[in-house]
């Protein structure tokens, strides 16, 4: 596959486990002569997706057949495939369950054995519709522990948490009652550490972050959803990568990445410089030190100009200082001196990196 193909489409991986990764290749290539056809993991049909998106219904539809071509027990999108995946669609967007509640799933019920004669219709509404009452749901939760902490939350009452398997709360009352627990529990596990006022600060500045992020769900995000949902109905092994996914997956299988060559962190709505990785551009060039923070991002190339990188999810700024080989990055730092914060910009040229720390190795020790 090549580096092109990547960038127009998500990807189907199929892994057994991590022993077998080395193998999947054969393995899948076997599949497809058993199979009688060629399944190229990335077909596009029908209408383009909305500029910056590698998804749409249709292709959601191809990689559902990709993986019943590839699959070795489920061959057919039958009723009982259907209801698996119409559980599996809640869990995947609320796996700890604190969003959706049983009359949600309820209310949605028609879905159950529907999905495969949606998807042949190329009819991915349903997607669309559970995307956005969670999206809706969880920005409402949000807003409400906002308000929570703008009060007075008593914390000085015995209260109890399950914490086993999560189940689906019967209603929204039970709901808030969990999530009243979430917070005092939040609360008293911080303040130990910190004065309890700085612990609701953090808490806000959480949530309003989460709600942030929520604001910009795409379609590709909500199809990919609904893809893993399918994957993992399929069986536990099984997944869907959008292609920045395909790109982390391939830096964690392989150990090398391209990019500045540091350890990054977000912590206080900063994105923070935990360590320099030897031979990497950052650490050649000595100016970088542990302990920036990195408050802009020029990435160069097809989008030139300086972005904000304050309050900006960690997988965002990765994005923005990761790029390819021999391309340049401008980063504007904010470096605590004895003489005050100083602001420096810092030009790198990215190089390939080895991530040895990652690598697998193996020894022989003699002992008596």
């Amino acid at each position: 596959m090549t580096k092109s193909n990547l960038s127009k489409g998500a990807v189907l991986f199929w892994l057994a486990s991590f022993g077998l990764m080395v193998g999947a290749g054969a393995w899948q290539a076997s599949l497809h002569a058993r199979s009688g056809k060629v399944l190229s993991p990335l077909v596009v049909s029908g209408k383009a997706p909305v500029e910056g998106e590698v998804l749409d219904c249709k292709q959601v539809r191809s990689r559902v057949g990709q993986f019943l071509g590839l699959h070795y027990n489920f061959r057919t999108f039958d009723e009982r495939l259907s209801e698996r995946t119409f559980e599996r669609m809640f869990e995947t967007l609320d796996p700890a369950k604190v969003h959706f509640a049983a009359s949600d799933l309820q209310d949605l019920s028609a879905l159950r054995k529907t999905i495969p004669e949606r998807l042949a219709k190329n009819d991915c509404s349903f997607i669309d519709e559970v995307h956005a009452r969670y999206v809706a749901l969880a920005t409402e939760r949000m807003k409400s522990n906002l308000k929570i902490l703008d009060a007075v939350v008593a914390i000085d009452t015995d209260d109890e948490m399950y914490v086993g398997k999560p189940m689906w709360a019967d209603s929204r009352a039970d709901l808030d009652a969990t999530w009243l627990k979430r917070i005092k529990f939040q609360i008293v596990n911080f303040v130990d550490a910190d004065d309890e006022a700085r612990v609701r600060e953090r808490l806000q500045k959480r949530y309003r972050q989460q709600l942030e992020a929520l604001k910009d769900q795409s379609r590709d995000q909500a199809y990919d959803s609904f893809l893993n949902a399918f994957a993992t109905a399929l069986d536990p092994h099984s997944s869907h990568f959008l292609p920045e996914q395909q790109e982390d997956f391939n830096i964690r299988l392989g150990n090398r990445l391209e990019g500045i060559g540091a350890t990054l962190k977000e912590e206080d709505g900063y994105i923070s410089i935990t360590a320099l990785i030897a031979g990497g551009a950052a650490s050649r060039d000595g100016r970088l030190k542990v302990g920036d923070k990195i408050i802009g991002v020029d990435p160069g190339g097809a989008s030139p100009g300086l972005t904000d990188t304050v309050d900006m999810p960690l997988s965002k700024a990765v994005r923005l200082i990761r790029g390819a080989k021999g391309t340049n990055v401008k980063l504007v730092i904010l470096r605590q001196s004895e003489a005050g914060p100083q602001r420096i910009n810092i030009e790198l040229v990215r190089d390939s990196v080895l991530l040895s720390e990652s690598r697998a190795k193996g020894g022989i020790l003699n002992v008596d």
